[in-house]
């Protein structure tokens, strides 16, 4: 009886490590398909963020231009300011 109960419990063993090998493969294959997603993700992400600094930094170049502008136009709205009160006295 003991020889029988062992062949069984080593078939059930054997059963169970099956069993976990064949959902660790399955897991293993979903994580790699994960990982794929993941990078493919990340790259993306990372384009966007070059895409949005290199905006960025035209958009900065364009208010440096118009600062520049406003103050020219600023410059020459006081000169003609002054000329104005300068006519009156």
């Amino acid at each position: 009886m003991l020889a029988e109960y062992s062949e069984y419990v080593i078939v059930g063993i054997g059963v169970a490590l099956s069993t976990l090998g064949f959902f660790l493969k399955k897991e293993h294959a979903r994580l790699t398909a994960l990982e794929g997603h993941l990078t493919e993700v990340q790259m993306t992400l990372v384009r966007n963020e070059t895409r949005d600094d290199e905006r960025w930094a035209e958009l900065n170049k364009s208010l440096t231009r118009i600062e520049v502008e406003l103050e020219k136009r600023r410059t020459a709205e006081i000169k003609l300011f002054d000329l104005v009160q300068a006519s009156k006295n």
